[in-house]
């Protein structure tokens, strides 16, 4: 079980970081994870807003594609909560 708290964006949120930052926060997971517990939504995975927008982390996507966690339980786009399920994968926006 892994849980990290970043996401993307500037602001001055105590946990916002970059793109580019991001991809060395998501480089810290152990490549072995069966749960990741994130604050954001990966790109394209639950994460549309009310006027539609995919508002994911890419960078995040990315990570979750490498390494493939059985759960992968993540919040923040309330709008978008719900289940999903692919390939031996379950998300959970809570």
């Amino acid at each position: 079980m892994y849980g990290a708290p970043w996401t993307p964006g500037g602001g001055g949120w105590a946990f916002s970081r970059s793109l580019n930052a991001l991809g060395y926060c998501w480089a810290q997971i152990p490549e072995r994870v069966d749960i990741l517990l994130t604050h954001g939504a990966p790109l394209g995975i639950l994460d549309v807003n009310a006027k539609g927008e995919h508002l994911g982390d890419p960078t995040l996507a990315a990570a979750v594609r490498q390494l493939a966690p059985r759960v992968h339980i993540f919040g923040h786009i309330h709008e978008s909560y719900g289940t999903y399920a692919n390939y031996g994968n379950t998300f959970v926006n809570a």
